[in-house]
């Protein structure tokens, strides 16, 4: 009867759990129990979710390490399907492997500590290989496939609890997507060759994406969410790998905790970005995209990304069977829709491309008023090989211009004109008036958010922080630390811009001389001379006070030389223009996590 208890009390919390992380609706959805995509096994989802059918892929083989604890259907399991909703997160649906809960990942971030699982739950030799350090609570997805093109790709974001405190850190939490198979070196100490990795060729860790000292913020994205329960994420990334077509291969997509079994941390794969071929692309090997524009040549070679001879082809043009036309390749003269049907002996796949003989168009927007300040003429255009640009105002070259935008802040006709390495031109004008009366009267900045207020001129008015993307809503959130300029619009078409800067401010720091995270920093005050910083105790006493001329705020000691004791403590923060934040500074002298 008391094992009955335990049980009922335990799923009443978990039900109870789930009502009230659903309630929020800018969050997204894991394993809803109202969509049949929550009860597929693991190797459904990889076939119907992360390849959307992969008919062609020649999925085999497909192996699982989970939480032994929490096997599917269990609705505490370690992965899943998860899908957008409401929300603002970048992929729209797909499969969220986690170490922890992955009902867990839904937001808001703020709600709780994910730290789920235990050292029963075991890690993962791969996933230790990566670390350096002892792992926990791995799971894994293992498959064979065949490529049907010469390369694969698919899309994700790394999301973790340890952000941003234990960033800097050994608690590493790590993932990773090891690929084996013909052609493929593997990387030292691994059953494979890790293919998540930055642009630079960096894996991505904690250590490497965070907006602490030791990593770079690039690619990083920091909490609070509302849509994720972490408390900060990697932007999307791609997986990309050269392969073999028609030849199997194995790949482990993976996450672990290193270190030890707190904090857990989540990768998100997007449903359908798992691209095993085949594409038309150009000589060079490059995906053509939607549109192909061909300029100052008469004809065009298209190609597939795939030497497989297996294969059947057909290329067709405008939904016409081209007679003759079998190959890898497809010289074309004429405008119209050309695309590929590829047979393998199980299955077929499609391509296409529309191509446009010198129909090159540019895009500079429709004519407005500048009311105050600045505003952005952006160019709307299809790439065509080097681009160069120039613009002129009535009539005039402006010299120094030779981008795709153009920053402006007198009125009048400009002119631009872009020119493409393949032969295409296009022109534009816009006519920028003056306007009155419109401005942005103040930009306030939140702990999470920024909001505009303007005035004047007609309503309703629109918003942008880029002067690109418009939206009505005069909020914004979770915007990294930088210097930006706000900008509105009136009905009537008048732009008013203001610019304002934002910092991300850690809420901790571990002055133990560890050589990590040892001075309390706040990245981009340094661009504010003579800030003032003070420094409070829980009984109120001044404890530090300084004037700032750099981004080190802190180093943990009192300005009576002794060592600030482990404990949360109040700050005042004075922008040198005019802005004031406080809040709490956590100072933590030792180097273990808390229970």
């Amino acid at each position: 009867m008391l094992s009955f208890l335990k049980r009922y009390n335990f799923y009443l919390i978990l039900i109870l759990t789930l009502i009230s992380k659903c309630s929020f609706a800018q969050t997204i959805f894991v394993n809803p129990p109202a969509n049949s995509n929550s009860n597929l096994l693991p190797s459904q989802l990889v076939k119907e979710i992360l390849l959307e059918g992969g008919e062609c892929s020649g999925i085999s083989n497909f192996q699982l390490k989970d939480n032994t604890s929490a096997p599917f259907p269990n609705p505490t399991r370690s992965w899943g399907y998860f899908e957008r909703g409401n929300s603002d997160f970048p992929f729209e649906k797909g499969i969220v492997l986690t170490s922890g809960f992955a009902i867990d990942a839904i937001g808001p971030s703020e709600q709780e500590t994910l730290s789920k699982g235990n050292r029963t739950w075991l890690g993962d030799a791969d996933a230790e290989a990566l670390a350096g350090v002892i792992t926990y609570n791995s799971t894994v997805f293992e498959f064979d496939f065949v490529p049907q093109g010469n390369t694969i790709s698919f899309n994700y974001i790394f999301a973790s609890e340890e952000y941003p405190e234990w960033a800097c850190s050994q608690y590493n939490d790590v993932f990773g997507f090891i690929i084996s198979g013909p052609g493929i070196v593997n990387d030292p100490g691994l059953s494979g060759k890790n293919i998540a990795l930055l642009p630079n060729g960096n894996p991505v860790t904690i250590n490497n994406v965070n907006d602490q000292e030791c990593g770079d913020d690039t690619y990083y994205v920091g909490g609070d969410f509302q849509d994720i329960g972490y408390d900060g994420r990697t932007t999307p990334l791609t997986a990309f790998a050269e392969v073999i077509p028609g030849q199997t291969y194995h790949i482990r997509l993976l996450v672990s905790d290193s270190g030890d079994e707190r904090y857990d941390s989540a990768v998100f794969l997007e449903a359908g970005s798992f691209n095993l071929g085949l594409n038309i692309v150009d000589e060079q090997g490059i995906d053509v995209g939607e549109n192909k524009y061909i300029c100052g040549v008469d004809s065009y070679t298209l190609y597939i990304d795939s030497d497989n001879p297996s294969l059947q082809l057909q290329w067709y043009k405008d939904g016409n069977s081209i007679p003759g036309a079998n190959s890898n390749l497809l010289t074309v003269s004429e405008s119209g829709f050309y695309s590929i049907n590829a047979i393998s002996e199980t299955c077929s796949q499609e391509d296409g491309v529309t191509v446009l003989f010198d129909a090159f168009e540019i895009n500079a927007g429709e004519d407005f008023s500048l009311c105050s300040g600045e505003a952005w003429i952006n160019l709307e255009y299809d790439i065509l090989g080097e681009m160069t640009f120039q613009w002129q105002l009535n009539g005039e070259i402006i010299t120094e211009a030779t981008s795709d935008s153009l920053l402006i802040s007198q009125h009048g006709t400009y002119v631009v004109t872009a020119y493409s390495s393949l032969g295409c031109i296009g022109t534009d004008s816009v006519m920028v008036s003056e306007g009155n009366g419109f401005v942005i009267s103040n930009i306030e900045v939140g702990v999470d958010y920024i909001m505009i207020r303007a005035s004047g001129g007609e309503e309703p008015y629109q918003y942008s922080i880029d002067g690109s993307t418009w939206q009505s809503d005069n909020y914004f959130y979770d915007l990294p630390s930088g210097d930006y300029t706000a900008y509105a619009r009136s009905a009537d078409g008048c732009i008013a811009s203001k610019s304002f800067s934002v910092f991300n401010i850690p809420t901790l720091f571990t002055p133990n001389g560890d050589g990590i995270n040892d001075t309390w920093r706040i990245k981009g005050v340094e661009n504010y001379p003579n800030s003032q910083i003070s420094i409070f105790d829980r009984h109120g006493r001044n404890v530090y006070e300084s004037h700032l001329n750099s981004n080190e705020i802190w180093n943990g000691f009192f300005k009576n030389g002794k060592k600030a004791p482990t404990q949360d403590y109040w700050y005042i923060l004075k922008i040198a223009n005019d802005r004031t934040y406080s809040g709490t500074i956590t100072v933590k002298s030792r180097s273990e996590k808390g229970m």
